[in-house]
């Protein structure tokens, strides 16, 4: 059995607020499917964000991501887990791009023995899967103050992206050299997500003045397109919503 890719918790949440501590990697966050696979003891195993899959058993969405790792089976290190996101078609979720990745794929991350990878791309060229686009591999926060490297994240969110068409949904930023604890689970690297105003899963009202109840106000700030975009990711992923 393999795992998913660990929670990206919202830039700004408290378990990652150490993140600007040290070198950090930025990349682009794609619009995709989360899509894991990986060789153990010889046998080539696969998962989604959700639950493990197999060749013969696994959601048809998923079908051109399952059957081209089956053609790199031999390629794939022994011990190595890869993270892609995968997209079926330019329109996978909500943005439309003007192509899908080379072979419906685009790598993000690896493990080694369970151990994260700071130089995951490496296995890109190997398995002809696309890296997603690098924006920032360095120690960045001593440039400036939070307020510039805000102001740089926000300039970076301009960028078309890397499969052409919309500019980014949002960035991926990971420090390998800060584990934390969550739940009292020691998680071996550090990472956090900053997405658009378009894309945000939730989203802040005003409190002040209003005659709703504080119920109907918690329910409301999570009543949001975004949300309801990712409701139904989830539900083609797991192979109970055909379109």
């Amino acid at each position: 059995m393999i795992n998913a890719f660990p929670k990206i918790f919202a830039l700004g949440t408290d378990y990652i607020r150490d993140i600007l501590t040290g070198p950090v990697e930025i990349t682009e966050k794609i619009d995709g499917s989360q899509f894991v696979f990986g060789k153990y003891r010889g046998e080539l195993l696969m998962r989604s964000k959700g639950k493990q899959m197999w060749t013969d058993a696994h959601e048809k969405m998923f079908d051109e991501a399952v059957n081209y790792v089956q053609t790199i089976a031999e390629l794939v290190p022994e011990g190595i887990t890869l993270f892609c996101e995968y997209l079926k078609r330019p329109k996978h979720n909500v943005l439309a791009y003007k192509r899908v990745p080379q072979n419906h794929l685009t790598l993000f991350g690896s493990t080694t023995d369970g151990n994260f990878d700071a130089n995951w791309e490496r296995w890109a060229d190997l398995l002809d899967i696309e890296p997603v686009s690098f924006l920032e591999r360095s120690n960045i926060f001593p440039r400036g103050t939070m307020k510039d490297f805000m102001d740089y994240l926000n300039e970076q969110l301009k960028t078309e992206s890397m499969l052409g068409g919309p500019v980014i949904e949002g960035l991926v930023i990971k420090n390998y050299h800060q584990p934390f604890l969550l739940g009292g689970q020691p998680i071996p690297i550090m990472m956090g997500k900053y997405v658009s105003e378009k894309f945000k899963e939730t989203h802040q009202k005003g409190w002040k003045g209003q005659k709703s109840n504080a119920w109907d106000m918690f329910k409301e700030q999570y009543r949001t397109e975004a949300r309801w975009q990712k409701a139904i990711q989830h539900l083609r992923d797991s192979g109970n919503l055909e379109n």
